[in-house]
């Protein structure tokens, strides 16, 4: 077999596994053959995949309840694309064994797929007995016999994991080609006047700003505002300074009693997330449900004495939608508000200006 070059190899999800006997199939653990920057784009929420495996497993434990289960290691790998279409493969030391696991692999393709964006999500579940054998810690994710057999058949010698492999054995269709461009978003570059930060944009949504001395506000939504109504999906940033001056409390003092008082109103509490370090920022979130809204609260801070500024970030879509744009979202948090060079040109051709006159 050609020498194949393996994205990541991360044993991502621990499924608590359901409550089986000793007969049937209980899930040891998913690998996901994916870096975490693919995934974010492609898959779903965790929760989402989780329920999905969880699923798989189900379906895997009622047969096995009924039929001999497979000597270890054994896999079931799993890819989806966009359009909710999947495909199965299983890995067993005895090949004889998949011929007799074709009705499980009908079953399992017919199970309602989940949704990915952009192009195919590979993932196997491992049995218990599989994952806590040796085997599974090989230094490329399980490949199925069918993928190693058009690897060996193919001129191109370094195959990527998994999307080559994928072409190969499971080539896309005209509509699964048309399925997987729908998802595609593109991006450009947004500046952020007039203080010269940069975010990317999906290239079809329409930007606005507005300013009001030391408070700056842009909006990045699906829905154009340009004539004063509102918007269903987008980004509105805020960046207030002076914060200390103005309310004789830290940045980090004002943003968390922000927080505070979103909790106390009249949403529920999805998930929040720890301070983290973000350029010269630190970040928190809150996510919440609000009204028919699905909104991630990202706020922003500065920590010493050469910049006195807060940050609010708010991103929300309805909550049916969310699955949708939460990639997009998650995109647009890496941005960056200042261009510092920028800033002191300006201020350079201000002083200019004034000594002109």
């Amino acid at each position: 077999m050609k020498r194949l070059t393996s994205l990541v190899l991360t044993l991502a999800l621990t499924l608590a596994g359901m409550a089986h006997g000793a007969d049937g199939f209980k899930t040891g653990g998913v690998i996901l053959y994916q870096t975490n920057d693919v995934l974010l784009t492609r898959a779903p929420e965790v929760k989402v995949l989780a329920a999905y495996t969880k699923a798989i497993e189900a379906a895997c434990h009622e047969y096995f309840t009924k039929e001999a289960s497979p000597k270890s290691p054994f896999y079931v790998v799993t890819a989806v694309k966009p359009g909710k279409v999947a495909r199965v493969w299983f890995i067993t030391p005895d090949e004889k064994e998949i011929a007799r696991l074709e009705p499980l692999k009908k079953k399992l393709e017919a199970l309602p797929a989940i949704a990915v964006k952009e192009g195919p999500v590979v993932f196997a579940i491992a049995d218990e007995a599989t994952i806590k054998s040796d085997s599974q810690k090989a230094e490329n994710p399980p490949i199925p016999v069918e993928w190693q057999k058009a690897a060996a058949k193919s001129p191109k010698e370094n195959l990527v994991i998994p999307d080559d492999l994928l072409a190969l054995v499971w080539p896309d269709t005209a509509e699964e080609k048309a399925a997987a461009k729908a998802t595609v978003d593109e991006f450009v570059e947004q500046i952020l006047d007039p203080l010269g930060g940069k975010i990317p944009r999906p290239k079809a949504w329409h930007y606005s700003e507005s300013h009001n001395g030391p408070a700056f506000m842009w909006t990045i939504s699906e829905q154009d505002i340009a004539s004063g109504g509102g918007y269903e999906t987008g980004v509105r940033i805020q960046a207030f300074f002076g914060l200390k001056e103005k309310t004789g409390k830290t940045p980090k003092e004002f943003l968390q009693g922000f927080l505070e008082n979103k909790q106390k109103g009249n949403v529920k509490v999805l998930s929040t997330c720890e301070e983290k370090e973000q350029g010269m920022f630190t970040r928190t979130c809150l996510e919440v449900e609000e009204g028919k809204y699905r909104i991630l609260y990202s706020l922003f801070w500065t920590t010493g004495d050469d910049l006195d500024a807060g940050v609010v970030m708010i991103s929300g879509a309805p909550k049916e939608q969310w699955d949708r744009y939460a990639p997009i979202f998650n995109r647009m948090t890496n941005f960056q508000l200042l261009d510092m060079k920028k800033i002191e040109a300006d201020a350079a051709k201000e002083e200019a200006a004034e000594g002109k006159k």
